[in-house]
């Protein structure tokens, strides 16, 4: 019975030195590594590769990235009648995308019901949290909280964030 207990509760600290190891695995990964292992974001990731913005975010950062899914990338071109060669060949896209990042790591625990400053100079993000559920500008919701990377963090987000029209020149709402 003792050695039963005794293996029981060996086994219970090798599983927890393993969930560490995982947590510090998945933890090296920068913002960038973890949209290409996800297929669910490989239209934000071809998108970020296109407006040549990989780079920055393989880099220390730290950033928060608030991540349109393949399912919000779909919608939108569907909507405006795009396929992703036409989104990505349109002029401001990097713009689009910056509209997206914010500098600084910030978790779902910590987002303000207030504006802040995305990495497109001059352009708030306007930010509502009820509970667990976090609105961003009035249409897009988390979806996928706090995925943390070495660099920063990823919310994943049900809708492709649209900058006012002055600070891109160009109207992605068409």
């Amino acid at each position: 019975m003792r050695s039963i207990a005794l293996l029981m509760c060996l086994a219970i600290l090798g599983l927890m030195s393993c969930h560490q190891d995982i947590d510090e695995v998945l933890e090296e990964r920068t913002i960038i590594q973890i949209l290409q292992e996800n297929a669910n974001f490989s239209l934000l990731e071809e998108a970020l590769i296109a407006a040549d913005l990989a780079d920055d975010l393989m880099s220390d950062g730290p950033f928060t990235l608030f991540a349109p899914s393949n399912d919000a990338f779909n919608s939108y071109l569907s909507a405006h009648g795009e396929d992703m060669e036409m989104f990505l060949a349109r002029p401001g896209v990097r713009d689009l995308l910056l509209y997206h990042l914010l500098s600084g790591e910030l978790l779902s625990a910590q987002i303000p019901n207030a504006a802040m400053e995305s990495l497109l100079p001059n352009k708030a993000l306007t930010f509502q949290s009820s509970g667990t559920n976090i609105t961003i500008n009035d249409s897009a919701s988390i979806l996928t909280p706090d995925v943390e990377a070495s660099n920063g963090v990823i919310h994943g987000i049900d809708q492709i964030l649209i900058p006012p029209v002055d600070s891109v020149g160009v109207n992605f709402e068409r």
